[in-house]
């Protein structure tokens, strides 16, 4: 089994911006802005029908109509194909940006600070900071002999790059996107490390040979980590650097009571954590998933079943759905199945998304999953639709996750 990682939780409480207006996101080329900010901008008024989700724009004599999910438009009762899809993200609705022009507004891009400007044909014009959708992950770049580096690349599998090396899996993202956390050996110092995403401003918050499974709390405000003794805290600015246990289990204690060790770490939006821990049964290692209530030191069991284990666990952006790897043991005449599988938070309505894939992270509008398969990465539509291998590299590639980068 490829790896007994669990996922930070990508879920974005708001794209990231300046101020109170939310920013642009740039997708494969395609810019997106935040729909009911330009539209009270422009002076558009703009309706939400309820029950269909359908949304209408109106500006004088021009009407559109816009479906959440289509890239299908009706201006003025004549049909218009949007360069994608209208799209929610940390609960707001984004539409591709060429939109304005059809309400009567100039766009144009400034790329000294990468921002779109938005000309109403009266008042002020809107200035919109862009930040371009990634996937960020590590690889070994072909090497074998054990250096990794963290890489991005757009969300269609073009302009890969490493960003930094002596990195380790896992790698987890703030929830605003600004910061990542990654276990890293660099300059003869071990631990948890942070950067931007766009690789740049690398430094050391924890020194510990010890820390695994760095972890954003789900305000940002801290990171948390596993150790073989339990769990620990730092604050995610790294003012508190040696590291405040708060979750403290001797080793023999942690392996009596909880299994044979730390497999994974998750935040959950409810502030909780969701920790994995594996355990030996017979030839194979097993995972028990369990729900940490920090207030009351409390560790209850969560989503187990009988002969099967959760792997690679993560969450929507909106903490709806649940993505991880089930592996079912065989049975009689029944073989092993290895899933990559999507949940309620609750456990209910589980189903397979795809088989043989893990360490599955959602996209920022919660429509796709990009995972690991064998050594490559893929993406798939939650419907199990639209698989596509973005990476063929000859390298190791491992712990993907969405990023938003400026």
């Amino acid at each position: 089994m490829r790896s007994l990682m669990v996922v930070l939780l990508c879920c974005f409480a708001a794209t990231p911006g300046l101020g109170a207006m939310p920013a642009g996101v740039r997708v494969n080329g395609v810019t997106l802005a935040p729909l009911r900010a330009v539209a009270e901008w422009l002076g558009v008024k703009l309706k939400w029908e309820q029950s269909t989700g359908a949304i209408s724009l109106t500006k004088g004599k021009t009407v559109v109509l816009l479906t959440p999910g289509s890239a299908m438009a009706v201006v003025n009762d004549k049909a218009m194909t949007l360069a994608c899809p209208v799209q929610k993200r940390g609960g707001q609705t984004y539409a591709p940006i060429r939109l304005a022009e059809v309400l009567g507004a100039k766009v144009a891009w400034d790329a000294k600070g990468r921002a779109v400007v938005i000309t109403p044909a009266s008042g002020k014009p809107l200035t919109l900071p862009v930040w371009d959708e990634k996937i960020l992950f590590c690889s070994d770049l072909g090497d074998r002999r054990g250096s990794v580096a963290i890489c991005g690349m757009d969300p269609d599998g073009g302009s890969l790059r490493a960003l930094t090396d002596g990195a380790s899996e896992p790698i987890t993202i703030s929830p605003d996107g600004s910061a990542v956390a990654f276990i890293g050996r660099r300059d003869e110092h071990c631990g948890i490390y942070t950067m931007r995403p766009d690789g740049a401003g690398v430094r050391l918050l924890l020194d510990s040979a010890t820390a695994g499974f760095p972890c954003f709390s789900a305000d940002g405000k801290y990171l948390y980590y596993l150790t073989d003794k339990g769990l620990g805290r730092i604050d995610a600015n790294g003012q508190h650097q040696q590291g405040t246990p708060w979750f403290k289990l001797t080793k023999e204690t942690w392996k009596a009571e909880h299994g044979e060790g730390p497999a994974g770490l998750a935040a959950a939006r409810d502030g909780r954590l969701l920790v994995t821990l594996r355990f030996l049964r017979g030839d194979w290692y097993w995972t028990k998933l369990y729900r940490v209530d920090y207030a009351k030191r409390v560790m209850t069991p969560y989503l187990n079943r009988e002969r099967t284990g959760i792997f690679s666990l993560t969450a929507s952006p909106e903490g709806l759905l649940l993505a991880f790897q089930r592996f079912t043991a065989g049975s009689g005449s029944q073989e092993a199945r290895l899933n990559l599988c999507v949940a309620s938070p609750t456990g209910a309505e589980e189903r397979a998304v795809t088989g043989d894939g893990d360490e599955p992270a959602f996209s920022p509008d919660g429509t796709r999953l990009v995972f690991t398969r064998k050594m490559d990465l893929y993406v798939v539509n939650l419907d199990g639709t639209g698989l596509r291998r973005l990476t063929e590299t000859h390298a190791w590639e491992s712990a993907p996750r969405w990023a938003l980068v400026r």
